[in-house]
């Protein structure tokens, strides 16, 4: 009897064991299983724009955002159809960390030379760009120029 409640009490650690490891990897695969076209739909449909936003393609992202398509696995990116407006939502899965900083700086960047376009332009686009919601988690970049950065960061979680 003492071999069998021996053979119990390690039975059920290793089942304890097991279900705290899926748990874990369960939250690891979830962050891997983002994905940002699908994001960049929701903060369009999900947040009130001034302009209508225009899909860039791979060509567009690297000629006016200035990331090339070898940065990245999986990109969406909307801007402002008639250019007078900042909005913009960029959604990036990058390749690597160093190409996800390399993602972030270019659109630090890209924020930073808006705001020379916009400043005597359309004054009242400086409050977006003042406050851009730029987030990093991991190999995961967003942007989002909008009037709504509190819907914008609850969809972008």
């Amino acid at each position: 009897m003492h071999w069998h409640s021996s053979t119990y009490r390690l039975r059920l650690r290793l089942r304890q064991q097991h279900s705290k490891l899926r748990k874990f990897s369960g939250s690891r695969s979830d962050k891997r299983g983002v994905d940002v076209t699908a994001v960049a739909d929701k903060l369009k449909d999900g947040i009130e724009f001034k302009d209508e936003l225009a899909e860039l393609d791979e060509a567009k992202i690297e000629k006016i955002i200035g990331i090339s398509a070898d940065s990245y696995t999986k990109a969406k990116v909307y801007v402002s159809s008639s250019g007078g407006t900042a909005e913009e939502i960029d959604c990036f899965e990058a390749k690597d960390a160093d190409s996800a900083k390399a993602i972030t700086d270019t659109l630090t960047a890209r924020v930073e030379s808006q705001k020379k376009v916009f400043e005597n332009y359309v004054p009242e686009e400086m409050t977006k760009l003042n406050d851009p919601v730029l987030v990093t988690n991991g190999n995961y970049v967003y942007l989002c120029l909008s009037n709504d950065n509190d819907k914008a960061k609850e969809i972008i979680g």
